[in-house]
């Protein structure tokens, strides 16, 4: 019988390789980082719907609606695997080269937030408001890899078993 919460994570990862290769290839075409976001906020998205289902066996739903906040997931997980989740943001964050990051700051006048928190607040906003960018949304969007590896890890602590499915 197939488990929906492997399903989902498995989904998530799919979404997780078309954003790295988009990216990687953004040199080529920069228009390729917008799509690399969507896909990568949409493996977010899906990683924290299959955890909420790991722990409730059900999906995440606002009002009985489906919903693409998965920031709101976050807020709902209990307190000792968002804390949890947010040491192993900062250990990671912490092993990561911030060249990119300083420059960012740097050359554009801003405050890139290192916190998991507020990462995940902002990464919860792009598949609503930066697939149209033509509206003039915009934003930096970092930490992707930390912060997939960072659920990751809270999800195959729940599920350990999931970590050997193809």
């Amino acid at each position: 019988m197939r488990e929906k919460g492997l399903e989902i994570f498995r989904s998530g990862k799919m979404y997780s390789l078309a954003a790295r290769c988009l990216n990687g290839n953004a040199g080529i075409s920069p228009t390729l980082l917008m799509p690399s976001m969507v896909n990568a906020a949409l493996c977010l998205e899906l990683l924290f719907k299959s955890m909420y289902y790991a722990l409730n066996e059900t999906d995440f739903k606002v009002d009985g609606r489906y919903s693409h906040d998965f920031f709101e997931i976050y807020q709902s997980l209990p307190a000792d695997i968002r804390s949890n989740m947010s040491d192993t943001f900062d250990g990671l964050l912490s092993n990561r080269q911030m060249n990119d990051v300083n420059i960012l700051e740097s050359q554009y006048g801003v405050v890139i937030a290192r916190g998991l928190e507020d990462q995940i607040k902002l990464w919860s906003s792009v598949f609503v408001k930066m697939r149209y960018v033509y509206e003039g949304h915009k934003t930096s969007m970092m930490f992707f890899p930390e912060i997939e590896e960072t659920i990751t890890r809270a999800i195959l602590s729940l599920k350990p078993l999931w970590s050997s499915s193809p």
